[in-house]
């Protein structure tokens, strides 16, 4: 009688739902499934932030202009030059930055005597908000100049592309398009890439920190062999070998500045 008593009870206890002889839950399947996929969710933004930002936020932009031409310059009434307006970065114009007073290296051929307004801009990704922009003047000489974000740009925000124009009028233009633009993009992380950083959504080399370190350098110390060497090599990896032997002049003078 006790064998028969007990095979019903075993019986009895088959025929209940799963979720009923779980002890105290109230878990279901869809419920289960809903919160692993919120997990899986957590676990790809926590991934995706620690890559600096997320997928969307990092997708690669298109390619930008490192020296004028195309729709983006005007008539072109600078002098003509060997060499051109140049942006010391890789071909794409893609790079990171660690900083937010990030420094923007540019060859000008131009001395100041021959441009009568220079103008940079940082605008969002989409190009909606102008996130700085300010006029400037050329050093009297040509060579590497330079452009530094302040600090305190609060819509300068972290893990998100930005694009910067760049453009100049010389002293024979008499329309109100500038001569020569040329257009870039910079992303801000707060730490730098990790080794695995690659693919179509990599976050690009840190080149605005690495210009701007050597040059800055170089500037204080023209005559240090090694430091030349080392600008000679990075301007053959960057693909200007020509400018090796330009000088460094340094800052522009920034004139009218607007921010949001």
């Amino acid at each position: 009688m006790l064998h028969q008593s007990l095979f019903a009870s075993l019986a009895i206890i088959c025929l209940l739902p799963i979720p009923s002889i779980i002890s105290g839950s109230s878990l279901n399947l869809d419920q289960t499934t809903a919160e692993a996929a919120t997990l899986d969710s957590r676990l790809s933004a926590n991934s995706s932030e620690s890559l600096g930002g997320s997928p969307k936020s990092r997708k690669r932009p298109p390619a930008g202009r490192p020296r004028p031409g195309g729709g983006l310059s005007g008539g072109n009434q600078c002098p003509r030059t060997p060499i051109q307006l140049t942006a010391i970065m890789p071909g794409d114009v893609h790079g990171a930055t660690l900083t937010k007073e990030t420094s923007f290296w540019i060859y000008v051929p131009y001395a100041a005597s021959e441009v009568s307004a220079g103008e940079f801009s940082l605008l969002s990704r989409r190009g909606t908000t102008t996130v700085y922009k300010t006029g400037f003047t050329l050093p009297p000489t040509p060579g590497f100049v330079k452009i530094t974000l302040p600090a305190q740009l609060d819509n300068f925000e972290a893990n998100q592309y930005y694009q910067w124009f760049l453009s100049l009028t010389c002293v024979a233009n008499t329309s109100d398009r500038p001569d020569q633009t040329i257009n870039g993009w910079v992303i801000y992380v707060t730490q730098p890439p990790p080794p695995q950083n690659q693919g179509q959504d990599a976050i690009p080399a840190l080149w605005y920190d690495k210009v701007d370190d050597l040059a800055t350098r170089l500037q204080k110390s023209p005559r240090d062999a090694s430091l030349r060497q080392q600008w000679t090599t990075l301007l053959k990896e960057l693909g200007f070998p020509e400018l090796a032997d330009k000088p460094i002049v340094g800052s522009v003078i920034l004139s009218t500045v607007t921010t949001p």
